[in-house]
């Protein structure tokens, strides 16, 4: 599953077996390294403008990406890299949060 700081319960059976105590997974949250381009580059109002993510934790399910609360429309993705298109925007210097 997508990595989240979620925890799952495993159990295990054989015929009708059963484990007597279950074993529990937890898995790391995303954690965000670097966003690619970095400030300073003019970004196209319209969106659009390829970003990249890096960073680890990802997962293999397809990621749910927000930029200054819009989606981010997801092009390619692995457990260490998201890259996504801009959604548009406005403004000059404006610090957008990236959500995951």
């Amino acid at each position: 599953p997508l990595a989240s700081a979620n925890s799952y319960e495993i159990t295990f059976s054989v015929g009708q077996q059963f484990t007597r105590n279950a074993i529990f997974l937890a898995y790391d949250p995303p954690v965000i390294t670097s966003v690619t381009p970095v400030s300073g580059v003019d970004i196209v109002t319209q969106g659009g403008s390829p970003i990249t993510i890096t960073g680890r934790n990802f997962g293999t399910e397809g990621p749910v990406v927000e930029i200054g609360g819009k989606a981010c429309n997801v092009l390619s993705f692995d457990h260490h890299n998201i890259v996504c298109e801009l959604p548009a925007h406005q403004g000059r210097q404006l610090e957008l949060p990236v959500l995951l």
